[in-house]
């Protein structure tokens, strides 16, 4: 099965999907937990909106540091901080831990994922798929993270996670955890050949004259896209049907 996709690519999807089910329950509970805690609306949407500044902050960092000290170990690294972030929301109870969870973590709370994740793993797909069959290795790739989104949606919505406070959550916060951890034992097995040629040009130079145009519209189109999503991200809706319904 998937034999056109070599074991770095393998690699890459299973971590794909272990990282994106936590993120799927993640995007439902975290507001929710925010508003137990006290939060106001304001401040809701203020920690969200830090939430995905930081996972852009980090998208950023990554795209400068990534082809010098290696993607393998930068992929390491940001796994680190999600499990670091599990961390905090499964020990610390008090409102400034959900707060330096979001900011330390990479939670997608938007329409989509977002963070350092998808730039690297999608510069390093590219080599373990064959030629021929890369548009549908993407699509592979893509499927598997909103399937398992999905599935960690729906994780959210059994019965057991319906309480308040800490307790109700904490399984998921593990599980959030946990993912972290199994994504730096994943990434590390990833091998040099996802590295950057060591001739290859970096950043913005790496890009020919005649794609950068191609380059920059699309850049454009996906942060406009973004942008309209932004307003109709999962944990917004989620907490507009807590806060109006009480669901």
């Amino acid at each position: 099965m998937l034999g056109w996709v070599a074991r770095d690519g393998k690699i890459i999807l299973l971590e794909k999907a272990v990282r994106t089910v936590p993120y799927g329950f993640m995007g439902v509970v975290f507001p929710v937990y925010l508003a137990q805690l006290s939060f106001n609306p304001l401040l809701v949407g203020l920690i969200l909106t830090l939430t995905t500044v930081s996972s852009a902050f980090y998208t950023f960092i990554a795209s400068l540091v990534a082809d010098r000290i290696g993607r393998r170990r930068t992929l390491v690294f940001f796994a680190l901080t999600d499990s670091i972030a599990g961390g905090l929301l499964f020990l610390v109870a008090s409102p400034w831990g959900p707060v330096a969870a979001g900011v330390v973590g990479n939670m997608s709370v938007g329409a989509g994922e977002v963070g350092p994740y998808l730039s690297l793993e999608q510069a390093i797909l590219p080599k373990a798929i064959a030629s021929s069959r890369r548009t549908l290795g993407f699509s592979v790739y893509n499927l598997m993270g909103y399937a398992a989104s999905a599935s960690g949606a729906l994780i959210a919505g059994l019965p057991q996670f319906n309480g308040t406070g800490l307790v109700t959550f904490r399984p998921l916060f593990f599980g959030y955890l946990l993912s972290g951890l199994l994504g730096v034992l994943l990434y590390s097995r990833v091998s040099s050949g996802s590295e950057q040629e060591s001739s290859a040009k970096a950043g913005y130079l790496a890009l020919s004259k005649t794609s950068r145009p191609t380059v920059l519209k699309l850049a454009a189109l996906f942060g406009l896209d973004s942008f309209g999503g932004g307003f109709i991200g999962a944990s917004i809706i989620t907490y507009y049907f807590y806060f109006r319904y009480h669901l």
